[in-house]
C-alpha cells in the first residue's frame, strides 16, 4: 500500500500530474481516464479530517506530539491526526525497514563497541531528533582519511539506523538539490559520501546553507518570493580531503564559521586498524568492514523506529525533564573536555556532546547493545582528535590570520624584503640586491633574520587581504609575534634611501618556525 496526501491545488491542474504520479506507484489508470480520476478524487466527501504537514520531523497536534518520517510513517501520540502532504507521491524507499531490531543490534551495532568512530557516527545518526529538544543549530561532522580506511563503512552503518544504503548520498550534487533533500529528511540525518566529488566552488556554500537551516530565497514565475526550503538536521560527511582542501583548490579561503559547522575527525585512530580500534575476532579491519557492509543490506531502519517510539513518549510525558537531562550532560562534557578552549571550540564540543547524549539515550532505551558510557567515551575520543587538529581550540579567525601572515612571509620573505643588518646601524646587508615591489625589510642579527618589518599599506592591502586588519594585529600580538614598543602596533625605523623614519609592523621571525 502507498499513501499520498495530494495537494488540493492539483485538482485544478493537469489531471495527468495525478494519474502519472500514482501510476509510478502501481495504480493502473488509462491515459484517457486521467480526467475522470481527478474528478472522482475532487468530489469525494468525508467527515474525517487530518492536519497536513509539509515536511517530516517534529509536529505538535491536538492529540499530542508526533514525529513524521519522509515515507509518511508517523510515530507518537498524535500519529492519528496528521498526514504528510508532499508535492509528489513517494514510496519512501530510503526509509524502508528490513530485518529486526535484534538482528541490527547483533549484526551491526555491537561491533561499534570499542570503535570510537563507528560508535560516534551511529550515535550521530540518532541525534537529529534531539536538535529541536536541545534547541541546537544544525551542523556536521566530516570523517577524513585515506582510501580503504573504512570511513564509508561508518557512513553506511549510520545510514542503517534510518533505512537502506540509499540513505548515503553522494557529495556530487548541486546546492539546490541538497537543499531539497535536507528539507525532505528534516530532524533525521543527511549523510554525504566522498567530499572530493563535490564542486570546489560550491562546497563551502553548501556547508553554510545546511548549517543555516534554510535554502536560498528564489523568485516564482511571477517574480514574487517563492517559499524557501527549511530544515533541521545533523549532516555526516566522509572524504579523502577536507573542506579546506576543496576550498584551496578553488582559490577560496575557508572561513572560521565553516570550520566550526563541519568538524573534521581523522578516520583512522592512531594504533588502530584503519577505522577500527577493536576487531571483534575478525582477522583485520577489511574483514570487519566487509561484514558491516553486508549486514546493513539485511538489517536497517528498525533502530530509528524503536528510538523514536521511546523518545516521543518521554518528550510527551516530561519534555522539561528530558531537556534538563540533555543540557546537564552537555554542560558536563564541555566543562571536562573544552574548559580551557575558546568559545568556538566549546560550541563544537556541545555538538559532540549532543551526539553522545543520543547514543546514551539509545542505550538506555535498549536500542543500542552498548554498555553505559560507550557513546560518551566515543564522543570524547573523537572530540579530542578534532581538538588536536585545530590548535587546541584557539579561535579560528586568529589561527587563520596568523597562518596568512606566515604564508606571505614564507613565499615572499626573500624576494620582497630588503635585508638590513641590525649590528651595522641599519646598512644594507647586500646593496647589490634589487628589490622589486618592496614589501618591507628583513632585520638581521648575526646573519640570521631576527624580525620582518612590513610596510603598513602592504600589511593592510596584501598581507591581510580578506581579513579584518585589527583582528589580525590582535591575533599576532596575542601570540607574541608582533613586536610593539608602545600602544601603537607599528614601530618607526630609519632605513637607507629614505629621508625620514618609516613605520613598519614588526613580526618576529619565529612565526616561520
Amino acid at each position: 500500500p502507498h499513501e499520498w496526501a495530494i495537494p488540493y491545488s492539483k485538482m485544478h491542474g493537469d489531471a495527468r500530474e495525478i494519474s502519472g504520479a500514482l501510476a509510478e506507484q502501481g495504480l493502473r489508470c488509462l491515459p484517457n481516464a486521467a480526467r475522470l480520476l481527478q474528478t472522482f478524487l475532487a468530489t469525494v466527501e468525508t467527515d474525517a479530517r487530518l492536519a497536513c504537514v509539509r515536511q517530516p520531523g517534529w509536529h505538535t497536534t491536538e492529540r499530542g506530539l508526533v514525529f513524521v518520517l519522509a515515507n509518511g510513517a508517523k510515530i507518537g501520540p498524535g500519529a492519528g491526526s496528521v498526514t504528510l502532504q508532499a508535492g509528489r507521491a513517494s514510496s519512501g524507499d530510503k526509509f524502508a525497514v528490513s530485518g529486526t531490531l535484534e538482528g541490527w543490534r547483533d549484526e551491526v551495532a555491537r561491533y561499534a563497541i570499542g570503535n570510537s568512530r563507528l560508535a560516534f557516527y551511529i550515535s550521530a545518526a540518532l541525534a537529529g531528533p534531539l536538535l529541536d529538544i536541545a534547541t541546537e543549530q544544525s551542523g556536521g561532522f566530516h570523517l577524513v582519511g585515506g582510501a580503504r580506511s573504512g570511513k564509508s563503512t561508518a557512513a553506511y552503518a549510520a545510514g542503517s539506523v534510518w533505512g537502506p544504503t540509499g540513505q548515503v548520498r553522494a557529495w556530487r550534487a548541486t546546492a539546490n538539490g541538497l537543499e531539497g533533500i535536507a528539507a525532505e529528511i528534516s530532524d533525521t540525518v543527511l549523510i554525504l559520501d566522498e567530499i572530493g566529488q563535490a564542486a570546489d566552488y560550491e562546497v563551502g556554500n553548501i556547508v553554510y546553507s545546511l548549517s543555516n537551516e534554510a535554502g536560498k530565497q528564489r523568485a516564482n514565475q511571477r517574480g514574487g518570493a517563492r517559499s524557501a526550503f527549511t530544515w533541521r538536521t545533523l549532516f555526516l560527511s566522509t572524504g579523502e580531503c577536507t573542506l579546506e582542501d576543496k576550498q584551496n583548490e578553488a582559490g577560496k579561503k575557508t572561513m572560521a564559521g565553516q570550520k566550526t559547522r563541519l568538524a573534521n575527525i581523522p578516520a583512522a585512530p592512531e594504533g588502530g586498524h584503519g577505522l577500527f580500534e577493536t576487531l571483534h575476532d575478525f582477522s583485520d579491519g577489511a574483514a570487519l568492514s566487509n561484514h558491516l557492509r553486508r549486514a546493513v543490506h539485511r538489517q536497517h531502519g528498525t533502530a530509528s523506529r524503536a528510538f523514536l517510539a521511546r523518545l516521543t513518549s518521554e518528550r510527551a510525558s516530561d519534555e522539561a525533564g528530558l531537556r534538563q537531562w540533555v543540557d546537564a550532560r552537555r554542560k558536563a562534557f564541555v566543562a571536562e573536555h573544552a574548559k580551557d578552549a575558546g568559545s568556538q571550540a566549546q560550541s563544537v564540543a556541545g555538538r559532540f556532546a549532543l551526539v553522545a547524549c543520543a547514543g546514551e539515550l539509545a542505550t538506555r532505551f535498549g536500542v543500542l547493545p552498548w554498555p553505559e558510557g560507550e557513546a560518551m567515551e566515543a564522543a570524547m575520543v573523537c572530540f579530542r582528535a578534532w581538538l588536536a587538529e585545530n590548535g587546541s581550540g584557539e579561535a579560528f579567525e586568529e589561527q587563520a590570520a596568523i597562518e596568512q601572515v606566515r604564508m606571505f612571509l614564507q613565499t615572499r620573505g626573500e624576494s620582497r624584503f630588503k635585508a638590513l643588518d641590525l649590528a651595522g646601524g641599519g646598512t644594507n646587508a647586500d646593496s647589490r640586491l634589487a628589490i622589486d615591489n618592496l614589501a618591507g625589510y628583513r632585520f638581521l642579527r648575526n646573519g640570521k633574520t631576527d624580525f620582518f618589518g612590513i610596510a603598513r599599506e602592504v600589511f593592510r592591502k596584501e598581507v591581510c587581504k580578506g581579513l579584518n586588519v585589527k583582528g589580525a594585529i590582535k591575533a599576532l600580538r596575542k601570540a607574541g609575534l608582533l613586536i610593539a614598543k608602545g600602544t601603537d602596533s607599528s614601530n618607526a625605523h630609519t632605513v637607507p634611501d629614505r629621508r625620514g623614519p618609516v613605520r613598519l609592523y614588526d613580526i618576529d621571525a619565529t612565526i616561520l618556525a
